[in-house]
């Protein structure tokens, strides 16, 4: 387990990665589930540039991904749950309260959403962003399970709840691998002093990611 946790004036900022996480039943049912998985979405970006990777959005109650938006594309419609997402959805939830830290800005997190995101080469990539504060708050306790090959998650110090990156900060960014079967959890202040992205690489195999949230 590797952690990178950062103090705050109002809180901690903690990421957290676990390699190796599922046991091999679980993982083998997830990673089956996936390949034979044929219905992803695609679709368009704020500006109308074409998002390359796929995706699949599931809500327990079904719930589009922000209700405040007002455009709606078809890739952030909830498709429904299964056995095996709220299975996966409940062993990463326990853990997460096994091992994350009580304390100002921490959220315990009821995981009821999943964001399952397709890459099928380096060349797919998710741009510097933070999680949707209208979604999902400003201090989310997020999870991200990584299935498929290794890619790098870079994390930047940005200004307070903006995306513009603090330069003078910027030796706090960190890189992290994520391999195959991972979690990597983000908490506290992870959204509101941080972006994150998954950068370019030269592979030519696929990833999928997992993103388990608590959707307000």
């Amino acid at each position: 387990m590797q952690k990178y946790i950062i103090d705050d004036d109002d809180g901690q900022s903690i990421f957290i990665y676990i390699p190796n996480f599922f046991n091999y039943s679980t993982y083998s049912k997830i990673r089956k589930y996936l390949d034979n998985t044929n219905d992803w979405k695609e679709g368009f970006s704020y500006n109308n540039t074409k998002i390359k990777r796929k995706q699949k959005w599931f809500h327990i109650n079904n719930e589009y991904f922000c209700k405040k938006w007002k455009s709606r594309q078809p890739r952030w419609e909830s498709h429904d749950y299964n056995i095996l997402l709220l299975n996966i959805q409940k062993i990463v939830e326990d853990k997460v309260k096994e091992i994350i830290p009580e304390g100002k800005n921490i959220k315990i997190p009821n995981y009821n959403s999943i964001l399952i995101n397709y890459y099928e080469n380096g060349n797919q990539i998710i741009p510097p962003h933070k999680d949707s504060k209208e979604s999902f708050g400003f201090c989310p306790t997020v999870s991200l399970v990584s299935i498929g090959t290794n890619r790098k998650l870079l994390v930047e110090r940005t200004l307070k709840n903006i995306l513009k990156r603090d330069k003078t900060k910027k030796y706090m960014n960190k890189m992290f691998n994520l391999e195959d079967n991972s979690l990597f959890i983000m908490a506290g202040n992870s959204q509101k002093y941080w972006c994150h992205s998954i950068l370019k690489d030269d592979t030519q195999n696929s990833r999928y990611s997992l993103s388990i949230r608590e959707y307000l």
